[in-house]
């Protein structure tokens, strides 16, 4: 019998026709997840496989992220500075991947942590953790956290880069911010597609993309949801104009060039922000998002159980500086 058709015997129904249609729903979503989840690990893997050269991470690219000249410009540098000091503190990699913005992390003086849920991934941030001479600063785990979930109260901050896109952020950021030490600093860089009619237009567009079937980009009840769990959140817009940095090849070896594409990366960059600056709904456009925020001491039980409350009272403050109002 077909869900709509246990559905209406449910209702006509007395307790056990309630407990059928109940139990197969239950089932029927246990399914999808497992499918979901193999999914995902099968694209992972392919990944992993195309990762599978190696390299030691450059100096440049840890002398960009220590003079951090471009935080108000690219949504990496951004988070990185919204992490602070990093010297001697407990960073969580959730979703490290192939562990680049791990080592990045301890290269900068961090212990960090990196977990993510793909085996063929964790071994990739191994070996990156060797080549960059810093197995002593790193541990790595490949787990599900749904399954196997953080210890409480250990970290200091916690970086999820393009992350949460993959999974159930209802399963996964509550467990996530569990993991903080109180008024812990959260950093949640994700791409998002708060225009659903732009989405279509760039969907129709011929640029190749290489994404997992269950991905998805975030909208605006994503957004509200993840800030509604963080106290003090700050959410800055990235990438409406800087989508064109796809066209140049390696922009970070780019940005550490003094050279023609240098200046037009920074001049679209630049452009973005004034471009937001100048019109705030222009967000809606925007591809990628950064939300901050630390984790709210007053109420760890909610957070714990995955209970978002209802936003505060009041608008947020961006991080231009000006009032931004949590609809677009």
């Amino acid at each position: 019998m077909t869900a709509p058709g246990l559905a209406e015997l449910a209702r006509e129904g007395g307790l056990e026709a309630r407990s059928a249609f109940f139990a197969i729903r239950q089932e029927t979503e246990m399914e999808r997840e497992v499918n979901r989840v193999g999914q995902e690990l099968a694209f992972q893997a392919e990944r992993a496989r195309r990762l599978a050269n190696l390299t030691a991470t450059p100096d440049h690219i840890i002398e960009r992220y220590r003079r951090l000249r471009f935080s108000w410009a690219f949504p990496k540098d951004f988070a990185f500075k919204k992490l602070g000091n990093l010297a001697g503190r407990s960073i969580l990699d959730f979703g490290c991947g192939e562990g680049e913005i791990t080592t990045q992390l301890a290269r900068l003086g961090a212990r960090v942590t990196g977990v993510d849920i793909s085996p063929e991934l964790v071994a990739l941030a191994e070996q990156r953790a060797r080549l960059d001479g810093v197995e002593d600063r790193v541990e790595l785990a490949a787990i599900d956290v749904t399954q196997s979930p953080l210890p409480p109260d250990r970290f200091d901050a916690v970086l999820c880069y393009a992350v949460l896109h993959h999974v159930d952020i209802h399963a996964v950021v509550p467990v996530v911010l569990r993991s903080l030490k109180p008024e812990g600093t959260a950093v949640f860089v994700e791409p998002i597609a708060l225009s659903q009619r732009f989405q279509k237009v760039r969907d129709a567009l011929p640029i190749g993309k290489r994404v997992s079937a269950e991905e998805k980009q975030l909208v605006q009840q994503d957004l509200d949801y993840i800030r509604g769990l963080l106290e003090s959140p700050e959410i800055c817009f990235f990438n409406f104009l800087g989508r064109l940095q796809r066209f140049f090849p390696d922009p970070p070896r780019t940005l550490a060039s003094r050279c023609l594409k240098r200046a037009c990366l920074v001049a679209v960059a630049a452009a973005d922000r004034m471009l937001i600056a100048l019109c705030p709904p222009l967000r809606r456009y925007f591809g990628e998002v950064v939300i901050v925020g630390r984790k709210a001491g007053s109420r760890p039980n909610q957070v714990a159980r995955g209970v978002a409350t209802a936003p505060s009272v009041g608008p947020d403050r961006d991080s231009q500086g000006g009032v931004q109002s949590r609809t677009p």
